[in-house]
Formats: structure tokens, sequence, C-alpha cells
């Protein structure tokens, strides 16, 4: 059998991802740690902890970011293995030895869930010897442990990390720069909200985010606010000839996101930059966009980028602030590093045009 695995790096990720609600530590909210014992890992992102059959823990996927299949508030856990057969001692021994040092490290700050016999082995110990050990029934889903909310203290945090005796250089919050990171400043759980607010085509291919206003740029918003409503617009774009609403969404002044034509259907925004484009229709005549419809912009944008992870081009047209919000580089491609949501609450320059930029 091989020797324990040292479990100290990932626990430290873990403490400097619980504590998040300290001073100090702005990074995504984990409340949950998923156990998944899987037998195929190709063609898709790994986990954020990979157990192998000899009983290895290795780290994977940065526990700042989210893995696609899993909800935003959990650390992925997958046990590798062999179809028809169940877990190794070995892993099990791995997956006990993890559960017993994060309830005794972050005891009420984290708590299990996914498939059952896991969690057992991970908060009581299991015998894969004993009958319907990983048998169909007991791969299921079980409803996540409570884990109350109490925040830590900093001091707290510096005592766990002695016990660890994790390095000096090592008890700062992980790195800023994560998309994640960064809107999670903005408001609490949206890392959550954007998972949800992106949804990609299932056949059609895409390439670029295309943002129009809804009314012309020269001419005043109507004062009729039901001018603005997704019906209204789709009436004006019938009488035009078209079939349907121009976009595939709609950013409403409250920055609510609306759905509008399919996503499997091309767009008829932009002559010439509607294929392979999703497009937004921003309410309004881009003058003037609400803090909501900014927000909103700039986390679908995000979510966008993080879903696709390569180039994303984008094409604006007279919407204040969205070259920032969207991380426009002069090639056109969006980038995470460029896109600024200090404007989301920065005042409308004087002047018009999209490229107006705040002081900020």
């Amino acid at each position: 059998m091989s020797s324990a695995p040292d479990l100290r790096p990932i626990l430290e990720d873990l403490l400097r991802l619980a504590m998040a609600d300290a001073p100090g530590f702005s990074n995504r909210q984990v409340d949950q740690i998923q156990l998944e014992y899987i037998t195929n890992p190709y063609g898709r992102q790994p986990p954020h902890v990979l157990v192998f059959p000899d009983g290895r823990v290795e780290r994977m996927t940065s526990f700042q970011l989210p893995v696609p299949g899993y909800a935003a508030n959990v650390v992925a856990v997958e046990l590798l293995g062999y179809p028809s057969q169940p877990p190794t001692p070995t892993q099990l021994a791995s997956v006990a030895a993890l559960g017993a040092q994060v309830r005794q490290t972050l005891s009420g700050k984290i708590g299990f869930t996914g498939n059952a016999d896991l969690i057992t082995a991970a908060t009581a110990g299991a015998d894969a010897d004993r009958p319907a050990f990983m048998s169909p029934d007991a791969l299921r889903m079980v409803q996540p442990e409570k884990s109350p909310a109490a925040a830590m203290s900093p001091s707290k945090v510096q005592d766990i990390f002695d016990i660890l005796g994790t390095p000096s250089d090592r008890r700062d919050p992980l790195a800023p720069g994560s998309i994640f990171n960064t809107v999670n400043n903005i408001r609490n759980n949206t890392a959550v909200v954007m998972r949800q607010l992106f949804k990609a085509p299932g056949v059609r291919d895409v390439e670029r985010l295309v943002v129009v206003s809804s009314h012309d740029s020269f001419k005043p918003e109507p004062e009729d606010a039901s001018a603005f409503s997704i019906d209204a617009l789709r009436k004006a774009d019938i009488r035009l000839g078209m079939t349907d609403f121009r976009g595939h969404y709609l950013i409403a002044k409250d920055g609510t996101l609306v759905a509008g034509r399919d996503l499997e259907t091309i767009g008829n925004c932009w002559p010439g930059k509607n294929e392979k484009a999703i497009q937004i229709v921003i309410a309004g005549n881009g003058k003037n966009p609400t803090r909501e419809q900014r927000e909103t912009l700039f986390l679908y944008a995000a979510a966008m980028r993080k879903h696709y992870e390569r180039p994303i081009h984008a094409n604006v047209r007279e919407i204040i602030f969205a070259d920032q919000l969207l991380g426009i580089d002069p090639l056109g491609v969006m980038k995470d590093e460029l896109a600024n949501p200090r404007v989301i609450d920065a005042d409308v320059p004087s002047g018009k045009g999209q490229n107006q930029r705040a002081a900020v």
C-alpha cells in the first residue's frame, strides 16, 4: 500500500477559499466538496482534485474556477476507476484522509455532496467488500450537508495555517486576476449567476459577440417605458420585414437578460456580422446604459469568454462603456485582463460614442 498522500496543499487552498468572508479574502465562494467516481475522464475539463487508483491525490483545475458540469459553489473531487469496478482500498483511504482533515480543519465551513458511498468514506469510513457498495442504486446524488455560514476571524485563519505548517508566502489569498475574483467583488454569489447566465448554441458555431442598442443613437429615447419591452421591439422588427426580434437577447433597463430569437437561429442586428454571432440588444439608445445593464453585459461577456476559452471577437455599435466592459483589444478580441468592471458604477461622460472612456 502506498504511503498516505500529502494533502497539505489542498487543505491550504481550501482554507483560503473557505475564508472568503474574512477581511482580505475575496475568492470564489465554496461550501461543498463533491465526490464522484468516474471511468472516462476524457473530453471534458478535469476536476479540481483527481484521486488515482493507487491512492495518489493530484490537483488539476484551479480551485478559483468552477468546473463545467458542477455547481459553482463546489470543489470537484473525482476518483478515477475502471468500468464495473469499485474504488480501490487506497483510493478510499485517500478519500477518508481528505475527509477527516477537511472536517478537522474546516469544521462548519465545508460540507460533502455527491456519491453517497464516497461521502460515507469521507465522513465515517467505508468497506469496499460490503454488499451493494457502489451499486447502481448507490450512484446517486445526495442532498448537500448544511454548513453554517459563520465566518472565521483572520487570527483563526493564521492559527490553522500554523497547524498546517504553511509557509508565509502561501498565507495570502489566492492571487487576483481570475474573472471570478473580479466579479465576486461586485455581487455575492456572482459565479453562480454567471454559470446560469451564458448558454451556448448546441450546433451553431460562435466566433463573436455583437452588441447594439434597441433605438437609434442619434434620437432621444422614448418616454414610454413599454417601448423597450421585448414584445414592442419584436413588433417593430416584424414591421421592418424580419420574422422575429432581431437579437438573441435583450438587456432590459433593469439588467434582466430577456431571451429573444432561438440561439440556433442567426440574428439580424448587423449586416455582415450576423453569421457565427450571439447578438445582444441593449434597451435604449446606447448613450446612457443603466448600471444594471452594464453589470449584466460585463458578466455575460465574462461567462462567454470562460465557456469558449478561445479568442472571441466583439462588435459594438454606439454603446457607451461597452468596449471597456467587454475588454476589447485593438484586434477586436475580448480579453479577461482588459475587461474593466469599475465602469459599471462610473458616471456617464459628456460626449457621444461607444469609445468614450470613464475616468476610473
